[in-house]
């Protein structure tokens, strides 16, 4: 039902056996730039929801939006997570975001912790969080 209605699960990274390491961690992000690839309808957004109220700035403020632009400026704030992360962290997440913004898919980065956050998203109310679009 979630497919027939253009709409993906919620779905995570997890641990892959792999030839050449023995096993690996395929995060989130790398599955859903997969799926983009594979999926037999366009994917216009994707949600990721986060402990962050988005991507933050050198001066600890969130930054509204972030394109391929903009990114270069941007990127020297962006380090790992605060917490033990084998996924690459926020770096990976706009890694990934930024190509699927070059793709047309818009990506936002979302704190889960605010009430009605995610579904403010999810139906284009006011959210807070980080856009990574084209400009």
């Amino acid at each position: 039902m979630y497919l027939r209605n253009g709409l993906m699960p919620v779905t995570t990274g997890d641990v892959f056996v792999d030839e050449k390491q023995g096993c690996t961690i395929w995060s989130c992000e790398e599955i859903f730039t997969f799926l983009t690839k594979k999926l037999p309808f366009p994917i216009r957004e994707i949600v990721y929801v986060t402990e962050t109220n988005g991507v933050y700035g050198l001066d600890k403020k969130v930054i509204p939006q972030i394109t391929p632009d903009n990114w270069p400026k941007i990127k020297k704030a962006v380090g790992a997570s605060s917490g033990f992360d084998v996924t690459g962290g926020m770096k990976l997440k706009m890694e990934e975001s930024l190509k699927l913004a070059k793709k047309g898919i818009n990506v936002k980065i979302i704190s889960g912790l605010q009430e009605d956050n995610l579904y403010d998203a999810l139906i284009d109310k006011k959210w807070a969080g980080t856009l990574v679009t084209l400009p």
